[in-house]
């Protein structure tokens, strides 16, 4: 644990102990909409994970009996209209959120969820759900666990020194590097830099470099089992208390689509949950929490009524197409005090 971080903890936990975060959840006119991804033990998972993208069902757990006991929980459905009619008689409002749509949800935020009563929503990646498809992100965990297990990048070389293009270079001196076990830093940082970087690539850039991690990594990433929930799971749990919404068909970064494209988009996403017979809520979120003025426009156009972007929000006068939302995750969320002023402090939650 890095000293920032410590430093950190123990300014939760003496903040705790005066009733500082709590006292800020019941200020009037105080809502919070939590953001979860997995909920998932690291160690269960086949590669590499992004630190920011899980919190385990241990912390889970606890974290939902914390905001039972402290908050008053809602539906997404209920807090968007108690947010639509300006109600200042909110306090402690939470309502929970899952994105993407992963296998976990399922298997363990869901039993968690229905045994304490406490209502979720899920925005699906429809491109994804009932299919053994992976984010991009994931191949390239899947691509460095493979280097790291001793793989070879013949393959690799071959094709990345034929497109002779910079960030294709890039690539290549990455995953050299890699196989070289001379970076001197963890597997985890070696990630988060490579997705820093390619999430920097307009979208032909990046199909690209996906094309060459897909030809060269192809087996290993064709031996992982499906990490999304099937349409089967989405039905059992759209019929006890959680609800489900679009996060997109194709979880693309939709600020540089074409207006058409985005469209199109909308309306696949909207007939793959008619075609399973799941009914949704009028919220998109979106992915990446990327966003400008043509995706809002085209969100209302469609006839949506409300959307979610990233970061700390509790204002009765937000714009209901760019509502705010805390994300939870382990490394910052794992003890009450951590969780608590994770979720009621602009300090702890930026």
């Amino acid at each position: 644990m890095g000293m920032k971080m410590l430093a950190k903890r123990l300014l939760a936990a003496g903040l705790y102990s005066l009733q500082v975060p709590q006292r800020k959840l019941s200020q009037p006119g105080t809502w919070r909409i939590l953001m979860y991804h997995r909920v998932i033990e690291p160690e269960q998972s086949l590669y590499p994970l992004e630190e920011g993208i899980y919190t385990t069902p241990e912390s889970f757990a606890r974290q939902m009996t914390w905001l039972k006991k402290h908050c008053q929980i809602l539906s997404l459905a209920e807090l968007v209209e108690e947010l639509s009619k300006g109600n200042s008689n909110l306090t402690k409002a939470v309502a929970i959120t899952f994105d993407d749509g992963w296998d976990d949800t399922c298997s363990n935020a869901y039993p968690i969820l229905r045994d304490l009563n406490i209502p979720a929503t899920v925005f699906l990646a429809t491109d994804y759900i009932g299919t053994d498809k992976l984010f991009w992100t994931d191949k390239v965990a899947i691509a460095v666990a493979a280097i790291e297990d001793g793989f070879l990048l013949t393959e690799a070389q071959d094709l990345l020194i034929t497109e002779n293009k910079q960030y294709d270079q890039l690539l290549l001196e990455i995953f050299y590097t890699l196989a070289s076990g001379d970076t001197g830093v963890s597997t985890q940082t070696v990630i988060e830099y490579i997705l820093r970087t390619f999430k920097g690539y307009n979208r032909e850039q990046l199909k690209t470099v996906m094309e060459v991690i897909d030809k060269c990594f192809g087996k290993f990433i064709a031996q992982t089992p499906r990490q999304f929930l099937s349409w089967a799971e989405v039905q059992e749990m759209s019929q006890r208390g959680i609800s489900f919404a679009s996060h997109s068909h194709s979880h693309e970064n939709l600020t540089g689509c074409l207006e058409d494209f985005l469209r199109n988009d909308l309306t696949v996403t909207a007939d793959c949950f008619k075609n399973h017979k799941v009914k949704t809520l009028p919220v998109f979120c979106y992915p990446g929490g990327y966003y400008n003025d043509q995706t809002q426009a085209v969100l209302s156009a469609c006839g949506y009524q409300a959307a979610l972007k990233v970061g700390c929000q509790s204002d009765l006068t937000a714009n209901p197409m760019l509502l705010g939302r805390i994300g939870i995750h382990d490394d910052i969320s794992s003890s009450d005090s951590m969780f608590a002023c994770r979720i009621s402090l602009d300090f702890f939650s930026g």
